[in-house]
């Protein structure tokens, strides 16, 4: 992503104090979007498209204003998270069925 709007980010996600790098700050921060930014999945089950482009996941979670699936709440926040200066990587987990 080109520039992360920090405070369009932070007015969505009802996020009203100064993001601070630290276990509460990312705590605060995790929470602020947890409790504004539903799950959604429609546009899985009407068969759209979905993009993981920080573009276009900024545009539907932030100024749509909508929710999204899994990969799309984690791809915003990791953005979110390496705008603010927090050392963060995106990782993959799956449940395994023995």
């Amino acid at each position: 992503m080109k520039t992360f709007d920090t405070d369009t980010y932070l007015q969505r996600v009802n996020h009203t104090t100064d993001v601070i790098i630290s276990e509460d700050g990312l705590r605060a921060l995790h929470r602020a979007q947890l409790y504004t930014i539903p799950f959604e999945n429609l546009d899985v089950l009407l068969g759209r498209g979905i993009s993981l482009k920080p573009e276009t996941l900024f545009n539907k979670l932030v100024h749509k204003p909508r929710g999204g699936y899994c990969f799309e709440l984690n791809g915003l926040f990791l953005a979110a998270l390496q705008t603010f200066g927090f050392n963060a990587r995106a990782l993959l987990a799956r449940v395994h069925l023995s």
